[in-house]
């Protein structure tokens, strides 16, 4: 068997169009998947990690044929490991590892919690878009970027899983609570939070009442309410209790925004300090 060869190589457009003339057995190529690293690509996300672009001895490409594609559709030359001359059996063993997502970055900086603190960097990427989308996912780079804009989101994920009793999706909570702890200060966003969560001496007209109490019946019903219907229902109980009003219901927003693929959501209401 001949010695693989190593190099690190500069692959521009053209070269990519003639090595996927070599395409011969690969998985079906996914459109998306391609569009989604030529977005990368062109906003410069796209950087040298050693992941390899490879070959068998008779030159049948093995893998790479996503960011060889994308190269193509995004014009944009990308520097990447070449490894030619493996064993055709090779292929057998590519890309069956699991795959490495955000949490598991931050679960080397992050004890705890980092799971969650990758879900709420999520949500708070798209209060940033302001759009309540789940079509709308960061790349880590932009995750990363979220991070270093908004480091006090960290101690609002520890806040919010430290109140066990809080019925809903954590992470978004824990992106509102950052939001509201901007406009109105940490210690009014604790208070909203924590008696939503405990129930502490909340009469019936108290929007955190109406809230715990939607989301309560939100968690053990079939028909659980939508994640951004949630959002939205969570910054109008948030206001009413603000402005010292009384609340009755917290029915599901009825003003709706489109996202980039044409879907409705409800839009985040702003947040009063």
């Amino acid at each position: 068997m001949d010695k693989p060869q190593v190099e690190i190589e500069t692959i521009t457009p053209e070269i990519a169009g003639d090595w996927l003339l070599h395409n011969n057995s690969n998985r079906p190529l996914s459109a998306t998947w391609v569009n989604e690293i030529a977005a990368r690509m062109k906003r410069g996300e796209w950087h040298f990690n050693g992941d390899p672009i490879r070959f068998d001895n008779r030159m049948n490409l093995l893998d790479g044929q996503h960011r060889l594609s994308a190269c193509i559709v995004a014009r944009h030359a990308f520097r990447a490991v070449v490894i030619r001359e493996l064993p055709a059996e090779t292929f057998l063993t590519i890309d069956i590892g699991k795959r490495r997502g955000y949490a598991d970055i931050l679960a080397g900086r992050f004890a705890s919690h980092y799971t969650t603190l990758a879900a709420s960097l999520v949500w708070l990427f798209r209060f940033e878009a302001e759009t309540l989308s789940t079509n709308l996912r960061p790349t880590p780079v932009q995750s990363q970027d979220c991070l270093e804009r908004n480091p006090e989101i960290v101690a609002s994920v520890d806040a919010i899983c430290g109140w066990r009793t809080l019925a809903g999706p954590g992470a978004l909570f824990a992106a509102l609570h950052y939001r509201f702890a901007a406009v109105a200060g940490r210690e009014a966003a604790d208070l909203f939070w924590r008696r939503v969560a405990d129930g502490l001496g909340l009469g019936a007209g108290d929007p955190r009442y109406v809230l715990r109490e939607r989301l309560r019946e939100s968690a053990i019903s079939r028909a659980k309410l939508r994640h951004s219907d949630l959002a939205a229902m969570t910054v109008r109980a948030w206001n009413a209790w603000r402005e010292g009003r009384s609340l009755r219901t917290l029915p599901v927003a009825q003003r709706l925004v489109a996202d980039g693929r044409g879907a409705a959501y409800p839009g985040l209401p702003p947040i009063r300090s």
